[in-house]
């Protein structure tokens, strides 16, 4: 498991890793690969842990989150360096 706390070298190794070792389309770049990874363990973590899934009052939230992850990885072909991995799609 990552630590969250280690500095932002490490992070990058590991995801890198990740990406390399990862049985993605091998159509995906290897920015893409590593945008994807994080789009993967981005979702997965709002999935199991953000109290939005099992709250009743707030029954879109689910729909939200599938949304948007298919939104994010339908971008992932404009991500062509490092850059674009970390901030693609937000306000600059």
């Amino acid at each position: 498991m990552i630590n969250l706390h280690s500095n932002y070298n490490e992070k990058i190794a590991f995801f890198v890793c990740l990406a390399v070792s990862s049985p993605l389309d091998a159509a995906y770049s290897p920015w893409q690969q590593l945008a994807k990874a994080d789009l993967d363990f981005i979702y997965q973590n709002l999935k199991d842990n953000h109290p939005g899934v099992i709250d009743q009052q707030n029954p879109e939230f689910n729909q939200w989150l599938e949304n948007g992850y298919r939104q994010a990885v339908d971008s992932i072909e404009a991500v062509s360096n490092l850059d674009g991995v970390s901030t693609k799609g937000l306000p600059q």
